[in-house]
């Protein structure tokens, strides 16, 4: 049990994770990407289904030369430094503070376009996760004292499920 009251720690999400049948490598990218951000915050654990899905959708891998824009500040960047070596510092990720939960990657182009994926979350698709949403909605529903445990359960249970893309 974590020591943490209403919050899970690093290793009890790599086992819940485990325990959800994923794949070694999503959850290679939790335990670096948790370590990175220096806690497991929702945002960030969205994030890296976000990443995910959208390495999905390009067909591509990590460690391939792609480039991503943000359209938060909040904890969303910091999975596509992590899993695509993406960062200001290169130029290959453009942070814009929109406030908007998604992100677009795409491999470069020698054309003046290039195909990439917007990934969002979609707030038709949290539904059937009541936490979830009132925490993505910044409602009153969401107690931040008593309902990160729960929170945290339906972000590995819905995964990619919360995502559309475009």
């Amino acid at each position: 049990m974590s020591e943490l009251g209403d919050e899970y720690s690093k290793e009890e999400i790599l086992s819940l994770l485990k325990k959800n049948g994923s794949n070694a490598y999503l959850i290679d990218w939790f335990d670096r990407c948790i370590d990175f951000h220096t806690f497991p915050a929702p945002g960030l654990l969205i994030g890296i289904y976000m990443v995910d899905k959208a390495l999905e959708l390009l067909g591509a891998k990590p460690g391939e030369k792609l480039y991503a824009v943000c359209e938060t500040t909040k904890c969303a960047p910091d999975p596509l430094q992590v899993i695509t070596h993406c960062t200001t510092g290169n130029h290959r990720l453009n942070v814009i503070p929109i406030g908007r939960f998604a992100i677009t990657m795409n491999r470069s182009s020698a054309d003046d376009h290039a195909e990439g994926f917007r990934v969002k979350v979609d707030p038709a698709k949290l539904e059937g996760t009541k936490t979830l949403k009132a925490w993505f909605a910044n409602t009153p529903d969401f107690d931040g004292m008593t309902m990160k445990k729960k929170l945290v359960e339906e972000i590995l249970d819905i995964g990619t499920g919360m995502l559309s893309w475009e």
